[in-house]
């Protein structure tokens, strides 16, 4: 009969690297997309001059989410280490948990002006459906990231009693 080699420890570790070579290769492809995104503006406004106006707010809002993402991405890559090292349940992790979630919030608003700047002068884009829909999204991760730091926050605390009394 096989049996493996790994144990549940070692599986578990393995798949959070795994977990963490997919969130690095998330945040490549979001610098690569801020990188872009300049270059493939100059593109689209010489497709459609009557839009070249709106060049420079909308490349500038998109960065701005792209760099939320980003950033949220880094800081999930920051709680995967913890949780390889087997340090899950400290206040550091709540701290990165509750920086996600408000990171998440502060996505929001420049979806939300994009969203605006975009139906002020083009109407009725599909884009928007787009925007609105990404903007739902991090609303609703920031909610979950800040119920994920109140359960950590409660397992922290519960862990430094038993700690205490051990």
């Amino acid at each position: 009969m096989y049996t493996s080699r790994i144990d549940g420890g070692e599986m578990n570790r393995l798949r959070t690297i795994i977990m963490q070579v997919g969130v690095g290769l998330g945040v490549m492809i979001l610098l690569y997309l801020m990188a872009f995104s300049l270059e493939y503006s100059v593109g689209y406004a010489q497709n459609y001059p009557e839009l070249a106006h709106m060049r420079g707010p909308v490349v500038f809002l998109v960065i701005c989410a792209l760099a939320a993402g980003t950033a949220i991405l880094v800081l999930g890559f920051l709680l995967l280490e913890r949780v390889r090292r087997n340090i899950a349940f400290a206040p550091q992790t709540v701290k990165l948990l509750r920086a996600i979630a408000w990171i998440s919030f502060g996505a929001v608003l420049p979806l939300l002006l994009l969203g605006i700047y975009t139906e002020a002068n083009v109407a009725s884009s599909i884009t928007n459906l787009y925007v609105y829909g990404l903007m739902a999204l991090a609303f609703m991760l920031g909610n979950l990231f800040m119920l994920l730091a109140a359960l950590f926050q409660n397992a922290v605390s519960y862990k430094q009693e038993v700690d205490l009394t051990v």
